[in-house]
Order: structure tokens, then C-alpha cells, then sequence
């Protein structure tokens, strides 16, 4: 009651119906610059063990404007 229905296409055609509750976050993923990260901001990031057991980010969501990565 109150919320969205969103309909998600795959590349093979196949449909799916999905209910978002009123109040849910809807965000969407957009380039950024370095400049967004800041000591004590919140953050997600995806990464992969590299050689010599270091991690090395694939990908890095950062809150921007009050908002937290959905995570």
C-alpha cells in the first residue's frame, strides 16, 4: 500500500514484477570523482584478493549529500 511496483527486463527477455515498500531508498550509481571520499564517511566496497595477499578495489560506493551506500 503506497509503494512502487518496478519491472525488471533481463537481456534474455524474461520479466520480473517487484513491490518497493512507500519509504524505501531508491538510489542509482553514478560515476564519481576521488574528491567524495572523506575520513569517517561511509562506504562499500567490492574487492579481490590480489597477488601478495593485498585486496584491490573493483568497485567503491560512497554516501554522498546525508545519504549511505545500501548495503
Amino acid at each position: 500500500s503506497g509503494g512502487k511496483e518496478l519491472t525488471v527486463t533481463y537481456s534474455h527477455g524474461k520479466t520480473l514484477k517487484i513491490d518497493v515498500p512507500a519509504g524505501a531508498p531508491v538510489v542509482r550509481f553514478v560515476p564519481a570523482s576521488q574528491t567524495v571520499l572523506a575520513s569517517g564517511g561511509k562506504s562499500f566496497v567490492i574487492a579481490d584478493q590480489a597477488s601478495g595477499g593485498q585486496l584491490e578495489a573493483a568497485t567503491v560506493a560512497v554516501g554522498k549529500d546525508g545519504l549511505m551506500p545500501p548495503m
